[in-house]
């Protein structure tokens, strides 16, 4: 199954930010509160938007160099 690079990137990065929060509570034991969710929700749907705009910028630049 092949998938478009910026699904690819997406599928990527969310898997990268689900296991960060486990890695970082269990090695640094940090105490999670709601302020850093906030912070991690945050970075989670702006990476996830990059993601989307950067597969949306490759696919319009592909059409302008036909």
């Amino acid at each position: 199954m092949s998938l478009k690079p910026n699904v690819r990137a997406a599928v990527t990065f969310t898997v990268l930010m689900f296991l960060l929060v486990p890695l970082l509570i269990g090695a640094l034991g940090a105490n999670i509160g709601p302020v850093e969710l906030m912070i991690w929700l945050v970075i989670y749907v702006i990476g996830l938007g990059l993601c989307l705009l950067g597969g949306r910028s490759s696919k319009s630049r592909s059409r302008s160099a036909d």
